[in-house]
């Protein structure tokens, strides 16, 4: 009996489709149909959008900003090895050894308490000591 149903026999296969996904799309996630481009032949393809941002955009993104990030660090790292090493009078690398060998037991020794303390305190508060301390060894306000 065609009206038994209630109406859903004449919804297409696609319609039925688009319905599922939106009631299974956490919030901020839009699938949506666009048309086809001179690759997909087919017709329509689906394109996942992430708060407003083509989900097929984000990794290369991800990887760029990181790739750039890493290569910041290694050359402010590198930078500051030539300034400590004009630091010394003989041009030695004896500045930069010990900078290194600071930096690294400090890490050894304070890493595990420092993480410790942030599981167990509020990630609020922990993030406000992280910057605070970190504007406190800068100089900065």
């Amino acid at each position: 009996m065609p009206g038994s149903d209630g109406g859903k026999a004449s919804l297409t296969e696609d319609d039925r489709l688009q319905q599922q996904q939106e009631h299974h799309q956490p919030q901020g996630v839009d699938v949506s149909v666009v048309p086809a481009d001179s690759r997909n032949k087919g017709g329509e393809k689906r394109q996942r959008r992430v708060f407003g941002v083509d989900a097929s955009d984000v990794p290369w993104k991800i990887y760029v900003s990181r790739a750039l990030s890493a290569w910041g660090d290694r050359m402010w790292s590198y930078g500051s090895g030539l300034f400590m090493t004009s630091l010394d009078e003989e041009g030695s690398l004896r500045v930069v050894a010990i900078y290194g060998f600071v930096s690294c037991l400090s890490i050894i020794i304070l890493g595990p308490v420092i993480g410790n303390w942030i599981d167990r305190s509020n990630r609020l508060t922990s993030a406000q000591a992280g910057a605070n301390t970190k504007k406190i060894f800068e100089g900065t306000n």
